[in-house]
């Protein structure tokens, strides 16, 4: 089983800020894609998404909102 890094984590995130920032279209494409990831996963806890390779401190604060939009941006 692969560990996954912080940096693996926090990318989708890093990617999204940046291409927001970048222009409109491309903000609206993210927002939507967004959306249909929130309406498609509905509301879960973090405790129920697959923790494999992800250590247990990722479940709580800053960190944990990271891991979220982690398993939104990747969510098909």
């Amino acid at each position: 089983m692969k560990k996954r890094s912080a940096l693996e984590i926090c990318l989708p995130l890093a990617l999204f800020v940046a291409a927001c920032t970048s222009s409109l279209p491309t903000l609206l494409i993210a927002i939507a894609w967004m959306t249909i990831g929130v309406i498609s996963l509905g509301h879960r806890t973090l405790e129920s998404f697959s923790t494999d390779g992800i250590r247990r401190v990722w479940l709580r604060g800053f960190r944990g909102a990271c891991l979220m939009f982690y398993h939104l941006a990747w969510w098909p």
